[in-house]
């Protein structure tokens, strides 16, 4: 295998695929499984196993090419020529090893929903819907003001018991009160511009179009989404630091104001400031 065709491999796992994964969401009966990984009738798991799948492949491919060269190393019998070819083997086998895990990192530092495919991320959700019909007691002070003011009784009453506050503050001051779906080409909609697989996370069944149109048509569902996704991320954006909860509501990760879209996290402090 030479470098062309591991850079070509490395490049369709690590960015085609986890694209591909993060926008499926409809059924899909597959004719084989993949080996060693169980999948049901979910398209996004059928695509998520193949990605897994072609992982693990990209590892054992690597070692047993090392193993190879490594086996015509020690037998080439001080033949120049045969050194240089078992040489050339070991090279490009590491290369595409440190090719895979360039392409990794370059992808978690852009977004790392676009890699991870675990449980609590962006990628994975979408497989493990979580209700969020059981109401539960939101903490702090309900919101009165006039901003956004058709989303105050949903915010206050939101199923996840996050701060009315700090809702208010993501869905306003940060998602700028704007129900309409989004120009990103991401699928985003709703007053909490959820993304459809964080739609379905939350429990909102159906496709793209009829989750985008649930949630504009029900504050409450939209509020709740909105909730959930915070509260979900709480472990890495605690609830009360409004600023890694920005962080996290927009990228996707904690520490990364500097690289959120237009001041997103300097925009929710200030809203919340007024809240």
């Amino acid at each position: 295998m030479n470098t062309k065709k591991i850079l070509t491999i490395a490049i369709f796992l690590f960015l085609f695929l986890p694209v591909i994964t993060w926008a499926a969401s409809f059924s899909y009966t597959p004719m084989e499984q993949i080996p060693g990984f169980a999948t049901d009738g979910n398209f996004y798991n059928y695509i998520a196993a193949v990605y897994k799948f072609g992982i693990w492949g990209v590892g054992v491919s690597a070692l047993l090419m090392i193993t190879i060269g490594g086996y015509m190393y020690i037998s080439s019998a001080a033949n120049v020529a045969s050194v240089d070819k078992s040489k050339a083997v070991i090279t490009d086998a590491i290369i595409g090893l440190i090719l895979a895990l360039i392409s990794y990192l370059l992808l978690y530092e852009i977004n790392p929903n676009l890699v991870r495919l675990d449980s609590g991320t962006v990628a994975t959700i979408a497989t493990q819907p979580v209700p969020i019909t059981t109401p539960t007691t939101p903490t702090g002070a309900p919101v009165t003001d006039s901003k956004c003011s058709s989303m105050n009784d949903a915010i206050n009453n939101n199923s996840s018991g996050v701060d009315p506050k700090t809702l208010k503050a993501i869905i306003d001051g940060g998602e700028g009160c704007n129900k309409s779906l989004s120009t990103d080409g991401y699928g985003s909609c709703g007053y909490s511009q959820a993304l459809p697989a964080i739609r379905t996370a939350c429990g909102i069944p159906g496709d793209a179009t009829t989750s985008c149109l649930a949630i504009q048509n029900d504050p409450q569902l939209d509020a709740n989404c909105a909730a959930w996704l915070i509260k979900s991320n709480n472990s890495r954006c605690p609830m009360t630091d409004i600023q890694q909860v920005a962080s996290c509501y927009n990228s996707g990760k904690p520490n990364n104001c500097a690289k959120t879209t237009d001041n997103y996290c300097t925009r929710v402090l200030n809203s919340y400031a007024s809240l």
